[in-house]
């Protein structure tokens, strides 16, 4: 029994520490990236920290507006799910998390892709204007004030186009995800690591 409380204190501990690192990363992740498409481009590019950091510390300070939804309860919501998405996606990446539940698998990294998915087309359905907010023109993409005519906003509108890509285009890059995992004969994220990097499992780290 105590060691299966100290295996799950040591699991606790290490996800902590890596979203604690993966903090500063993914701010600064996004600035190298701007980078490197500069650089192909042959520009400068803005600096590092300008796409990232201070695009969110830009957005932290912004005026809070309520968003023009049916339920913007639930459509606030809808951003804190994305973000658990996230951390979930990550955590099940990182060894410890490998084989619990078995979402360190292909089909669970795939379903939690699929879920992020979803979440934007809920976002877009439940918005009844362009970035939710009010507009001084209203934002129809089709129909007119009149009994049996639907109308539909330009957020619905586009989230009706969303769930058609999520079926058709997103196709090619699930099908690229899974190339790893038939070279490795498996379904578990471990034993793609095992194919490509066998002195990983080695390490006494």
């Amino acid at each position: 029994m105590e060691e299966i409380n100290m295996e799950l204190i040591k699991i606790l501990l290490a996800s902590i520490l890596a979203i604690i690192i993966s903090i500063p990363y993914s701010l600064i992740l996004p600035g190298i990236e701007r980078k490197i498409q500069a650089r192909i481009q042959q520009r400068i590019g803005p600096p590092i920290l300008t796409p990232g950091l201070w695009a969110v510390l830009k957005f932290w300070y912004k005026k809070d507006v309520e968003p023009v939804s049916y339920l913007p309860t639930f459509y606030k919501s809808l951003i804190i799910f994305g973000i658990i998405i996230c951390i979930i996606l990550f955590l099940f990446s990182t060894p410890y998390w490998w084989q619990i539940l078995g979402w360190g698998s292909v089909l669970g990294l795939i379903g939690m892709l699929k879920l992020e998915e979803c979440l934007y087309v809920l976002m877009g359905s439940q918005s009844q204007s362009f970035l939710s907010t009010t507009m001084p023109v209203p934002d129809l993409a089709k129909g007119a004030k009149g009994v049996g005519i639907f109308r539909e906003f330009l957020e619905q509108h586009s989230a009706e186009r969303s769930i058609k890509m999520m079926a058709v285009g997103s196709l090619p890059l699930y099908i690229a995800f899974t190339v790893p995992f038939a070279m490795a004969k498996s379904g578990m994220l471990s034993d793609v690591i095992r194919i490509q990097n066998p002195l990983y499992f080695n390490s006494t780290w």
